[in-house]
């Protein structure tokens, strides 16, 4: 059954790869937004400088966009490699 699923995915690879692509890089980008959180704490907050709050902040922001556009392209791909697979097996 396998073999025969795997013949129908043949012109989806693009979507597929894809779609791999850019939910690895919303996680990098999910995982960063932590890591920023603790700099805008610890260099922000803690040293009372109204500047570095605004320009981690700013990053923050810039990150979590950046991963809301790539989720967004990563369920546009997903949603084209299902039904290019849907499409052929039909």
């Amino acid at each position: 059954m396998i073999p025969a699923l795997r013949k129908q995915a043949v012109g989806n690879r693009l979507p597929t790869f894809l779609t791999i692509l850019f939910v690895l890089l919303e996680v990098a980008m999910d995982v960063t937004i932590p890591y920023l959180m603790a700099n805008l704490l610890d260099r922000g907050i803690s040293g009372a400088s109204m500047n570095e709050i605004i320009f981690w902040g700013a990053i923050l922001l810039l990150c979590s966009f950046v991963a809301l556009a790539f989720g967004i392209l990563s369920g546009h791909f997903a949603a084209r490699a299902s039904t290019g697979f849907a499409r052929n097996v039909r």
